[in-house]
């Protein structure tokens, strides 16, 4: 899972883990365990204090231990967000956090689309400068269900969710960030690029609405999927998709389907001639529209006709 490990330096006794592209963040592994008599954790660890103070770094090392390795490695990722408030070498915590956070608030925020709630909240959540080493280990837990919600609301919207979300949910994710100011920016442009999605979703079912009820009134004319787009002001293509997307059928299959509904009426409850009905449902044609009505209802028009009027 740490897929943004860069290198590993084995010394005599320790190893150090970088990672890409993050320059103030190191991970320092004891190669011994701590009843050896080389084991001195204040001398060891002093080296690294040039590098404190110089690079502003923070280090994190964890002693050998029996715990499971996924285990151990929640508690360093928790750890490391010590370098949030402050720069240091820290060992990694005792034990690991457990945390979670109600986001009951932000959940009707972003479905009501209201991005101004939702910045506010976030920056209430991140409790930006208010963080102490207590609670700041929460930080992962906080992030990685904020994520979570925001994908399944993309999920609800049956919107494609953005690939970087992987990343985002990935361990270790949250060092690529500087500071929590540079998180509450993240969150806050993904907040708004969902917003922006589900409010252009919400205007195109309510296009797709529109344009379902202009077919409903409309079926005797002979429309077509360009002048449908010309009319609703969407390119073909795009008012294709988005009328399958919202309705689970094709333009053709919603219009054929409400012309058969009429053809039916007009059958059972008039003496209107077939080929006359063909024409008040929209098709010029009566040998295309028997063609139609036989493919749905297994029969032909005017053999519907005779079976219905001999009951």
């Amino acid at each position: 899972h740490i897929q943004s490990i860069l290198m590993t330096e084995s010394g005599s006794d320790y190893i150090s883990v970088y990672f890409q592209n993050i320059k103030n963040f190191a991970l320092y592994i004891p190669c011994f365990r701590p009843d050896s008599p080389k084991y001195n954790p204040r001398s060891l660890l002093r080296s690294f204090m040039p590098l404190i103070q110089k690079e502003g770094m923070s280090i994190v090392y964890a002693l050998p231990s029996s715990e499971p390795l996924t285990d151990i490695i929640i508690k360093i990722e928790q750890t490391i967000n010590k370098r949030f408030i402050r720069s240091n070498i820290d060992e990694c915590i005792l034990e690991s956090v457990k945390y979670s956070p109600d986001l009951s608030v932000l959940e009707y925020a972003l479905e009501n689309g209201e991005e101004d709630t939702c910045r506010k909240t976030i920056d209430c959540y991140l409790n930006r400068g208010a963080y102490n080493l207590t609670s700041i280990p929460c930080l992962s837990i906080l992030y990685r269900e904020i994520i979570l919600l925001v994908i399944n609301k993309y999920v609800l919207h049956h919107l494609p969710v953005p690939e970087h979300f992987n990343a985002e949910l990935s361990l270790f994710a949250l060092c690529r960030y500087p500071s929590i100011d540079n998180l509450y920016s993240q969150l806050c442009g993904m907040i708004a690029n969902l917003t922006q999605k589900t409010a252009e979703g919400k205007n195109n079912r309510e296009v797709i609405a529109l344009i379902c009820d202009f077919l409903k009134k409309n079926y005797k004319q002979n429309i077509t999927l360009n002048g449908l787009a010309d009319k609703f002001y969407m390119s073909p293509p795009y008012l294709s998709r988005r009328f399958k997307e919202k309705t689970g059928f094709t333009f053709v299959q919603y219009l054929e389907d409400i012309r058969m509904e009429k053809a039916y009426e007009y059958l059972c409850r008039s003496d209107v001639p077939v080929t006359e009905i063909s024409q008040e449902v929209g098709y010029m044609d009566p040998a295309y529209f028997a063609k139609v009505f036989k493919k749905k209802y297994l029969i032909s028009p005017s053999d519907y006709r005779l079976r219905e009027r001999s009951k």
